[in-house]
């Protein structure tokens, strides 16, 4: 601890003389320099607080937090050889970090902008580079056709014609967009496409967000999503994936819950959704478990101020959202899932949460397989080709995951849902993923 708070103030002092040498020629430069240092300092105190700037301040000190962190780490790991986080590549820690920098210093919206111009970056790459089609939707849920995103691989895939990946986005209900993946959901549907031969597509929905937009009222809106798929469209949901991310993946959960009751209140006879796979979901909104304290320095979306600055945005009710199954999934009851797949980084605040979440479905008998990724943050098969090696590994069991789930309700619909699921868990083999064991049991019995 001395030798790294040493190294520091050496750092920091070494930075200091270089610029006074520079600005000792002139009054103008000695102004300037002044003016550098004040910002880069004050830039590095805002590491570690929580600050609310808006727009144009947040993307200004976002950027200098860019250059900065970027001189920094590198003149640490090429110069002196260390590093905080050596189990990353250079430009992952400086991507790790400046998410995090770019989440606690702006107010629950600020980061729109800048997610703004990734997804034109993602729609770019995949349309021009990846050659995937990404296609606007208008499903008459009010936004027209930015209702949704329908990505495929081949642009003759319709929507309605064969498997969805029905995707909930996260930024914490506040930001975030439906496009903000979509390299890696084409590295999804590829898989799903090259690896078991079967051609699907991501329909992500463009749910309104917080805090313009607050619970219950996103969730309504989600649910409509479903319901158009598969009452207007005849979507079976044995041909559906319900899929979502840390917020989103909140909203997956609900929406699992809304088709099992509107399965079962449909005037038709209506199969089981396929699956559901949840990365790194958010599904506890205390900030008690142990990982929130051990990974704040190692995951983005982290410390109790900041997460629950986006609970209030959402709910305007934290305590309202500690108990409120419906906003925090681990307190509801799990009786109505399909089969489950859940990630974590081993490096991630919501780990112990998802873990606990994990054990809750396998003591209820539900089929539920978790892949880990070690030494990886918050959503990181969804920051592919980001922490490559792991991500792609992600990649490729979600995708394993939801074809056979797809392939198994399809080849098994005239027996019962429950028993269909426990033969599913037997059968199904993913390289890494922790497979559970459950009760045994029988068609009569399910």
């Amino acid at each position: 601890m001395v030798v790294t708070t040493t190294m520091k103030m050496v750092r920091r002092m070494a930075v200091v003389a270089v610029v006074l040498k520079w600005a000792r020629t002139s009054p103008r430069r000695m102004l300037g320099a002044a003016a550098v240092v004040a910002v880069w300092l004050h830039n590095h105190r805002l590491e570690r607080e929580r600050a609310y700037y808006t727009s144009v301040f947040h993307m200004i000190q976002t950027v200098v937090f860019v250059v900065r962190k970027t001189l920094s780490v590198g003149f640490r790991r090429m110069v002196l050889g260390v590093s905080n986080h050596p189990y990353w590549t250079w430009y992952e820690e400086i991507v790790v970090r400046t998410i995090n920098f770019s989440a606690r210093t702006g107010d629950v919206t600020a980061p729109r902008a800048a997610l703004d111009v990734f997804e034109g970056f993602q729609r770019v790459t995949a349309t021009w580079i990846a050659n995937a089609s990404v296609r606007n939707v208008d499903m008459g849920l009010g936004h027209g056709k930015g209702d949704a995103l329908w990505i495929t691989l081949d642009k003759k895939t319709k929507l309605g014609s064969g498997p969805v990946i029905l995707y909930y986005h996260g930024g914490g209900y506040c930001v975030g967009s439906a496009g903000m993946y979509i390299n890696a959901h084409c590295e999804w549907l590829r898989r799903m496409r090259d690896e078991h031969g079967m051609e699907a597509g991501v329909l992500s929905i463009e749910y309104p967000l917080a805090p313009e937009t607050k619970y219950p009222e996103n969730l309504k809106f989600a649910y409509r999503a479903y319901d158009h798929l598969v009452d207007d469209l005849g979507v079976l949901p044995s041909s559906i994936v319900l899929g979502g991310d840390s917020a989103g993946g909140g909203i997956a959960f609900s929406v699992a819950k809304h088709a099992h009751e509107h399965r079962l209140h449909s005037r038709k006879t209506l199969p089981a959704l396929a699956g559901i796979v949840l990365i790194s979901p958010w599904v506890n909104h205390s900030c008690e478990s142990d990982s929130h304290g051990e990974h704040v320095e190692t995951d983005y979306i982290a410390g109790a101020d900041l997460i629950g600055d986006y609970t209030m945005a959402y709910c305007g009710d934290k305590d309202k959202a500690l108990i409120d199954p419906s906003i925090s999934a681990i307190h509801s009851h799990v009786d109505f899932l399909p089969p489950i797949m859940l990630t974590l980084g081993t490096r991630e605040v919501f780990g112990d949460d998802i873990r606990i979440f994990r054990d809750k479905l396998h003591q209820a008998g539900k089929p539920v397989t978790l892949h880990e990724g070690e030494e990886c943050p918050h959503i990181h098969p969804l920051l592919w080709p980001l922490f490559d090696k792991h991500s792609t590994r992600a990649l490729s069991q979600i995708s394993h995951f939801c074809a056979q789930r797809i392939q198994f309700r399809e080849n098994h619909n005239s027996i019962s849902c429950a028993w269909q699921d426990r033969v599913f868990l037997s059968r199904v083999q993913c390289d890494s993923n922790r497979q559970l064991d459950l009760p045994e049991s029988n068609p009569q019995q399910a």
